[in-house]
């Protein structure tokens, strides 16, 4: 499950939107403390969304739980 996880930046994403797809609308599922989880409403794929100059994602996600890199 790690691998398939993506992390961009706020910016990045503002930039270019889905790491998967490109488009720019998701829904929010979990944020807090600089990490947002999302899904994107065209590909269906899930992935976290950092504040800038973040590295890692403060809230994990999964069995064994998860907290992806920046790509």
């Amino acid at each position: 499950m790690a691998n398939e996880i993506v992390a961009i930046s706020v910016s990045d994403y503002n930039q270019y939107g889905c790491p998967n797809c490109g488009k720019k609308s998701v829904i929010l599922k979990i944020g807090g403390m600089g990490t947002q989880w999302v899904d994107c409403t065209e590909c269906g794929k899930r992935f976290s969304i950092l504040n800038d100059g973040q590295k890692k994602a403060r809230i994990g996600i999964g069995e064994p739980t998860v907290y992806p890199a920046l790509q």
